[in-house]
């Protein structure tokens, strides 16, 4: 890794608190000094989708007031009842029209840039000293607490599953249509680029289980144990309207 030089003039006290760490874990004081500004850097935004980049980066501009309100910000209810009601037809149904899975990959498109956009603006404000505030609950008596308790960890465990998920997913709808792109060389060429535009879209609207499918005959058919695992944990990705999960689900696009 290219390095650059940087000279710091440091307040004594914070020069001697490093001093002090450096010399009890035996590291050199400038890799602490290094580490200390990585850590409290906001995450970059090179990892984020291209199209939200220039707009994450602009946050860095906003005020402590500005990004409170993105922070806070929420989705429309109505919006979200009809991103709740698009994903179980889907669920439902194989015969979901064009219209409606291009609104649903929208919608979704839309709740993820704000997740991040909030994410991204509650960074900024820790990294600019602004303290985030905890968030607590209250019950009735310890039975009340202990289900409040359980619940929530059982959400904790089904966000983490559906984020690992969504991630495996992305993955591989993103290889496929970068491998599809061989449709795009195929004769006549009047029908290569059309072929592969409705491959590329078609993708995006296939079900994990199509997915998991293609994947047992083609690439995967010395491991098919695999997909068995991958099966077992889709059902908990995908949980029925209505339930606990789905409460968390609505509270991720809140602050």
């Amino acid at each position: 890794m290219s390095t650059q030089e940087l000279t710091l003039e440091l307040p004594k006290s914070l020069f001697q608190q490093l001093a002090q760490i450096a010399k009890l874990t035996h590291q050199p004081i400038e890799s602490l000094a290094i580490q200390s500004i990585s850590s409290n850097l906001p995450p970059t935004v090179e990892n984020a989708p291209l199209e939200m980049q220039t707009s994450l980066q602009k946050l860095q501009t906003f005020s402590i007031e500005e990004l409170l309100n993105i922070a806070h910000s929420q989705i429309p209810a109505t919006q979200q009842q009809r991103h709740l009601t698009l994903l179980t037809e889907n669920q439902a149904t194989d015969s979901m029209s064009f219209e409606k899975r291009q609104e649903l990959r929208e919608l979704g498109q839309k709740a993820d840039q704000l997740t991040l956009k909030k994410a991204y603006a509650w960074a900024i404000l820790r990294w600019r000293g602004y303290r985030i505030p905890n968030f607590t609950f209250r019950a009735k008596n310890p039975t009340d607490a202990k289900r409040t308790i359980e619940n929530s960890l059982k959400e904790v465990e089904d966000l983490f599953v559906l984020s690992v998920w969504s991630k495996f997913e992305r993955f591989v709808r993103d290889y496929l249509q970068q491998k599809g792109a061989t449709l795009k060389t195929t004769n006549p060429a009047a029908l290569a680029n059309p072929l592969y535009e409705y491959f590329y879209n078609e993708v995006e609207y296939w079900k994990p289980n199509q997915i998991l499918n293609l994947l047992k005959i083609s690439s995967l058919t010395t491991n098919p144990h695999l997909i068995g695992q991958a099966k077992q944990v889709f059902p908990r990705s995908q949980p029925p309207v209505g339930n606990a999960f789905h409460d968390a689900l609505r509270r991720t696009t809140r602050a």
